[in-house]
């Protein structure tokens, strides 16, 4: 299906969907008369016999078009429709959660059993690389990288 910008006067081959949303739309296609035009061509000879004979085969110059009245015809499309500042900080606050649910929790969220194979140095890096994650979102700007954001894991988590 074909992603229009806004004004649906343009096909988009490249969006970002970190910063817009696609949404279902129709597009009303006004397409004008087609005159009718008939098949040109002409002969090409292939081969010539000792007796004169000829065969010949028809090449076609110019392609016969049918004749279509002028109409109206409507197509399903996708529109990209960029976020306002607010849908982007909710949108890039949401992705935000989501990696540290991916990137933090998983770790945190150990059993005992892991925990106490820590010893202190360990322990006292990981809560602080754990208060890092929940204070992500409130060290959020908007534009701001998330690599500038997201916390360097401890080099002896696995």
């Amino acid at each position: 299906m074909e992603v229009y910008n806004e004004s649906k006067n343009q096909i988009l081959s490249d969006y970002d969907l970190n910063k817009g949303y696609l949404e279902a739309d129709i597009l009303k296609c006004e397409l004008p008369q087609v005159d009718e035009v008939k098949s040109q061509g002409h002969y090409e000879t292939i081969k010539v016999y000792e007796n004169g004979g000829r065969d010949v085969k028809w090449v076609v110059d110019v392609e016969g078009v049918s004749f279509k009245p002028a109409r109206v015809e409507f197509k399903d499309i996708l529109v990209y429709i960029p976020f306002s500042p607010e849908q982007q900080r909710a949108f890039d606050l949401k992705r935000l959660r989501a990696i540290r649910e991916e990137e933090c929790f998983s770790i945190i969220n150990r059993g005992q059993l892991w925990y106490n194979g820590l010893n202190s140095l360990q322990l006292s890096e990981l809560q602080l690389w754990y208060k890092k994650w929940l204070n992500i979102t409130e060290k959020y700007v908007d534009g701001i990288s998330f690599d500038l954001l997201i916390p360097e894991k401890p080099s002896w988590i696995k």
